[in-house]
């Protein structure tokens, strides 16, 4: 009888550890021994399944470097709510400012000072 391979002797051949070899293993369905409940593979299994769990590994690093160009920056999102969030209520009380400074009924303020106090925080 042939001597048959664990996980962690196929997951050698692949080039990475027996726990990483394991998760391709669940993930492909690759089915356990009935005898033992375990993987055991025969040589020829072995290496089939090392070449597998490589191109297995390549599509998921590719899969993720394709979702993580796709998504935002964590910078680019915080702005975005923040101007989201920020505007209309900042429109508010510029047109609050403006409204108060334009109807004072004093000429010692001009339209670029009131412009100039309304885009202060801006």
């Amino acid at each position: 009888m042939t001597k048959k391979l664990t996980a962690a002797e196929a997951a050698e051949l692949a080039d990475t550890d027996a726990k990483q070899f394991r998760v391709y293993l669940r993930a492909t369905e690759a089915p356990k021994d009935p005898e033992t409940g375990r993987y055991a593979f025969t040589r020829q299994q072995a290496t089939q399944h090392a070449k597998r769990y490589r191109e297995w590994r390549a599509a998921r690093i590719k899969a993720a470097a394709e979702k993580l160009a796709n998504t935002p920056s964590i910078a680019s999102q915080v702005k975005e709510v923040r101007t989201r969030l920020a505007l209309p209520a900042q429109r508010n009380i510029n047109a609050a400012i403006r409204s108060l400074l334009e109807s004072h009924e004093s000429d010692a303020i001009t339209t670029e000072q009131v412009d100039a106090l309304v885009n202060a925080d801006d």
